[in-house]
């Protein structure tokens, strides 16, 4: 079994050659996580299975391949250096095909407003003079009553 400085210095040279396989995986999946697991896990057991003595970084080279070869070998299991630029491609086209719709449809809009406002400047509603009524109310004042209360002589018949 191995002492606890032995364990660290093979859990710190595990973690490396594991980093150094991450900066070359592509997307960050839940397969790539498996896959990290399960090949630490592969080290670990290799590690135990060392018996007292550490290992080292050319060992694990030996046994595991480079930290590239692991993760190209990852990369064509998984496919995923082609379908990672393929599916970035297929989203920056179906977004910028979406963009350009929707702005040919807001020209499209903006151009029926601009011809319904210029027909519903020009229609007979809009020529139709409103006229204002202006009804003035007369007070009566005594002279009026008085006016009004006149009585015109009938003119009489005359006799011939």
């Amino acid at each position: 079994m191995k002492s606890d400085l032995q364990f660290k210095e093979d859990s710190k040279l595990i973690h490396e050659y594991l980093k150094a396989i991450k900066k070359k995986l592509r997307p960050h999946t839940k397969a790539e996580k498996k896959y990290l697991t399960e090949l630490k896990n592969a080290m670990y057991d290799y590690a135990e299975s060392s018996g007292d003595k550490p290992i080292t970084m050319e060992e694990l080279i030996e046994k595991f391949g480079e930290p590239k070869e692991c993760a190209n070998q990852y990369n064509v299991e998984f496919d995923t250096t082609h379908t990672d630029s393929k599916s970035k491609r297929l989203t920056a086209v179906v977004i910028s095909l979406v963009l350009f719709i929707a702005l040919i449809i807001t020209i499209c809009f903006t151009i029926f407003l601009r011809s319904e406002l210029k027909n519903s400047r020009n229609s007979e509603i809009s020529k139709i003079e409103s006229k204002t009524i202006i009804i003035q109310e007369q007070t009566a004042t005594e002279t009026d009553y008085q006016e009004s209360r006149k009585i015109t002589p009938v003119s009489q018949p005359t006799i011939k």
